[in-house]
């Protein structure tokens, strides 16, 4: 799956990704996967509005840090 989402990340346009093409749907993925995978599309400004959405509402703790993060940079 890291490999999966280090190429889709790696091709895909700014924010395109939506969460199933990170995790697909039925498998069995840890939360700390997904808050992984999910904040580093955000992190490289690819995950799609309802992925950040998403990434929000599943993970806070890791969507403010990395949106703090974000912030300062601009």
């Amino acid at each position: 799956m890291k490999l999966n989402a280090r190429h889709l990340i790696g091709v895909a346009p700014s924010a395109s990704l939506q969460v199933r093409q990170l995790i697909p749907e039925g498998w069995d993925v840890s939360d700390h996967i997904k808050a992984y995978v999910l904040g580093w599309a955000y992190e490289e400004d690819k995950l799609g509005p309802e992925g950040v959405d998403y990434f929000q509402h599943a993970c806070p703790g890791k969507y403010g840090m990395l949106a703090n993060i974000k912030a300062q940079k601009n």
